[in-house]
């Protein structure tokens, strides 16, 4: 999940963290509104994307509807200060295309008062292209002549859900069951050439290659309460808990070190190059015991003179798992948005939320460990609507900074750490379109 080395005798490892991104859990927001009011939506019930949130919102859903999302382009960035020597060191990932679809449905003929809907999304999807040369950087009595790394890497997390919700006057509950599936290949190869300063054959170089593969299905039930306290004051409650169904994980690691005279002849090698790769690899299905439990509680204030208003608080349980590379620590996102009508056609909307880090914070006294950055997000939309569908466009901007780790020292003891800043940029394009005259259960539109 994280080796790669670098510098040989010095510093042995470049950590590399996990791709497939289980431990921030607001990297992509969902849906068409609720993404646009920064994940504040579980007190909130316009469209189909309440059931990423809390599916209680079903039932106040005034119309069928068919939505849909589309984050058509976006960019990660990683930046580490002074991670090798004097050098800084980026890690940069992006891509395309990730969907949000949902649907919602007048269910009255089965169950009085009641909606169903479907919705896919992601929440979190990686391409990762990187190729890294770092040359002539000094590190005490030992000097990086060449260090050189090309990562490939794929990773993403998607939701497959359905849910159905009912009404009593102002109160309703809402039933959703997501599959959750996470899906990453990683691989690297790195090498590096060191040199002793000031001392007779003590060049060395260090080769290495790192894969990484782990699928994971999960089911995730998020049972959800929707109360009207007034006509324009909502408040809602969701738990959620998913539920590991399967798992794969597979990893290899090879690695060789070769000291070298001042003629390249080989002195000492180290290492398990040449052994066959199916020997090397670990493959296990116990990496992940199993996914932290969540509640959200959010409240709103809706269209209250052309203003509405969203505030949640998210909580999600601490992990232990039986690798602990895939342990996390218990916290609490934020989120808040809002939204203006300028006309019966034009709404604008914006929102701000935290995306921490679910890894442990860095410790100057420990070897070995994981990134931990902490993000805040804001999000700018204008949507238009047309006869019965609505056209929304804007962007997403998460900025965080914390610490890491990325070289590790040979003999076990505390190696230094770096200022690392992110960055991810999201464009969003949203539709949403109301399906036939036919109206969902009697409800006072939000």
């Amino acid at each position: 999940m994280r080796y790669l080395a670098l510098l040989p005798g010095l510093f042995l490892t470049l950590m590399t963290s996990s791709q497939a991104d289980i431990f921030h859990y607001n990297n992509i927001v969902p849906g068409v509104n609720s993404a646009q009011f920064g994940g504040a939506y579980s007190a909130l019930s316009a469209d189909p994307s309440v059931l990423a949130f809390n599916p209680a919102g079903l039932a106040f859903v005034e119309e069928n509807e068919l939505s849909g999302s589309v984050q058509g382009y976006y960019q990660n960035n990683q930046n580490y200060k002074k991670a090798v020597g004097d050098a800084d060191f980026s890690e940069n990932s992006g891509g395309g295309f990730s969907p949000f679809m949902g649907s919602a449905f007048n269910t009255n003929k089965y169950l009085q008062g009641s909606v169903a809907g479907f919705s896919l999304y992601t929440t979190d999807s990686l391409n990762q292209e990187q190729n890294n040369l770092i040359e002539n950087q000094a590190i005490g009595s030992r000097k990086i002549k060449r260090y050189s790394r090309i990562v490939h890497a794929t990773a993403e997390t998607a939701v497959k859900s359905a849910g159905l919700a009912k009404r009593w006057g102002t109160f309703s509950a809402g039933l959703a069951l997501g599959l959750y599936t996470v899906n990453e290949i990683f691989q690297s190869y790195q090498n590096s050439e060191i040199i002793q300063i000031n001392a007779a054959n003590a060049r060395s170089v260090a080769l290495e290659s790192y894969f990484q593969k782990i699928s994971i299905s999960a089911l995730e039930p998020l049972l959800g309460v929707l109360y009207q306290v007034r006509p324009n004051l909502n408040v809602g409650l969701a738990i959620r808990k998913p539920l590991v169904l399967s798992e794969d994980y597979s990893s290899d690691f090879d690695s060789s070190q070769f000291a070298l005279d001042e003629q390249d002849n080989v002195l000492t090698i180290e290492g398990r190059r040449g052994v066959q790769k199916e020997v090397l690899a670990v493959i296990s299905k116990n990496q992940v015991s199993s996914f932290p439990w969540g509640v959200n509680v959010g409240v709103a204030t809706v269209n209250n003179g052309g203003f509405t208003a969203a505030f949640e608080l998210s909580y999600r349980s601490a992990v232990k798992s039986a690798n602990t590379d895939f342990n996390r620590r218990q916290l609490l996102n934020v989120s808040l948005g809002g939204e203006y009508k300028i006309s019966p056609k034009i709404n604008l909307r914006s929102g701000f939320f935290t995306n921490n880090d679910a890894r442990p914070k860095l410790s100057a006294d420990l070897n070995n460990q994981d990134d931990h950055i902490d993000y805040r997000g804001m999000t700018l939309f204008a949507e238009y609507a047309l006869d019965k569908s609505r056209y929304s466009f804007g962007v997403i901007d998460q900025f965080g900074k914390g610490k890491a780790q990325k070289l590790q020292s040979s003999d076990g003891s505390p190696a230094p750490l770096q200022e690392v800043n992110g960055n991810r940029l999201s464009l969003v394009i949203g539709i949403s379109h109301i399906l036939g005259d036919d109206k969902c259960a009697p409800s006072n539109k939000n």
